[in-house]
């Protein structure tokens, strides 16, 4: 495993098994915290994979420009 591959994320690792590379980075970014209770907050995680990974999965916005991620099943 490396480490510190990607310079745009706060965090990243390349790892390598056979043929196979996977590369994993975690961006964060903070904001104000929100006036709600503390036990009503959330935290928003989105999750990008590159449609060359797999065919089966493809990335696209919702209306707000926010990145989804579908799953297509093989049938």
């Amino acid at each position: 495993m490396e480490t510190g591959v990607t310079a745009q994320a706060n965090g990243s690792a390349r790892v390598k098994m056979g043929g196979t590379e996977v590369i994993a980075s975690v961006k964060a970014e903070l904001g104000r915290p929100s006036s709600s209770p503390p036990d009503k907050r959330k935290v928003s995680i989105y999750i990008d994979c590159s449609p060359t990974a797999a065919p089966e999965f493809c990335s696209t916005l919702d209306l707000e420009g926010t990145p989804l991620v579908q799953f297509r099943s093989k049938k």
